[in-house]
């Protein structure tokens, strides 16, 4: 988690259970597919809606900062 890839809105790099992505449930969001890589991950929602977290550089869609990211941004060109 040391790119804030599990969207926790922390970088801690030890993450010993699951957790709920708190940003998400927030929303009124429900995943309905998760895609991890190292340093990001994608989450498909029930809207239709795509969001990520992680290493920006690796997002790169839709994402003009290539900071980290560990809360949930949405992907404005996956949801046009």
């Amino acid at each position: 988690n040391k790119y804030g890839q599990l969207g926790l809105g922390h970088n801690n790099r030890l993450v010993e259970r699951p957790e709920r992505v708190g940003e998400l449930a927030a929303l009124g969001e429900k995943a309905v597919k998760v895609a991890c890589g190292v340093h990001h991950s994608l989450v498909l929602c029930l809207s239709g809606r795509v969001y990520a977290f992680g290493y920006g550089e690796c997002l790169g869609i839709g994402e003009v900062s290539m900071d980290a990211r560990s809360t949930p941004v949405l992907l404005e060109a996956l949801n046009e």
